[in-house]
């Protein structure tokens, strides 16, 4: 049998815990260690940039609103901000809520994966169900 999907449940609830911790624990516990000047840390830096950075992740974004008529594969952009005034608002406002955003997405995750366990599950339940009822 394969355990690709629990695999992917066990790996989905711990990224899930790891963001939590992150967020909760790990990056105030830097920011302190920061302002303590007998700690020898002494550089940090946090937040969403515009352009690449290889310290921790990145995610090419794109917007999209458009629509077209019927008849026509034609489609015209519903939406189109200057993207330097938007990119600094958008990024401003990420770094401001970056706290709820990780909790967000580290909540999400936790119930992608309590929702594919109860899938999982219940096909291991069918499955038993199935070699009990023919063996």
């Amino acid at each position: 049998m394969r355990l690709d999907v629990t695999k992917y449940i066990l790996f989905l609830n711990n990224e899930s815990k790891r963001l939590k911790k992150f967020i909760d624990v790990r990056l105030p516990e830097i920011k302190r260690r920061l302002n303590d000047y007998k700690d020898e840390l002494d550089k940090h830096d946090d937040g969403f940039i515009k352009g690449e950075s290889i310290q921790s992740f990145n995610i090419h974004l794109s917007y999209r609103s458009f629509s077209g008529q019927k008849g026509s594969s034609d489609t015209y952009s519903d939406f189109a901000p200057d993207n330097a005034i938007f990119a600094k608002y958008f990024l401003e406002y990420l770094n401001n809520h970056t706290k709820e955003i990780f909790h967000e997405m580290a909540d999400r995750m936790k119930e992608d994966a309590i929702l594919e366990k109860n899938k999982a599950l219940q096909e291991l339940d069918d499955y038993r169900n199935n070699i009990e009822k023919n063996i």
